[in-house]
């Protein structure tokens, strides 16, 4: 089965995503059953304090029916990129969405998506 590496749907440049404490769209998977996205997402924290971030992860286009709502601590900016999904499938125009517990900026979602199709 052929596999395509891309950006997320909400960043077709490929240029990091800025969170904000509002739920924001990170990627809706692919249409239908048969083919597979496979999510690969960091976050950076470019702040000098740590931030808490929730992940919802399957949200359909009415923004319920999550899967996963992870809370996600996001050290400082010294520590790096933290990773968050390591290849987590997503499908059916499902929704990877994110937003900031208690600040209204300082963080930045990075990554790509694998899909693989029939």
């Amino acid at each position: 089965m052929p596999t395509t590496q891309m950006p997320f749907s909400e960043t077709p440049l490929g240029v990091p995503i800025e969170l904000t404490n509002v739920r924001q769209s990170i990627h809706v998977a692919v249409n239908g059953t048969e083919s597979i996205d496979a999510i690969f997402l960091w976050l950076v924290n470019t702040t000098t304090g740590a931030l808490t971030v929730t992940i919802d992860f399957g949200l359909n286009a009415g923004g319920n029916a999550q899967m996963i709502g992870k809370e996600v601590s996001v050290p400082a900016r010294s520590a790096g990129k933290i990773n968050v999904c390591d290849g987590q499938i997503l499908q059916n125009q499902k929704i990877l969405a994110a937003y900031i517990v208690g600040a209204t900026s300082g963080v930045n979602a990075v990554g790509y998506v694998v899909r693989t199709t029939p």
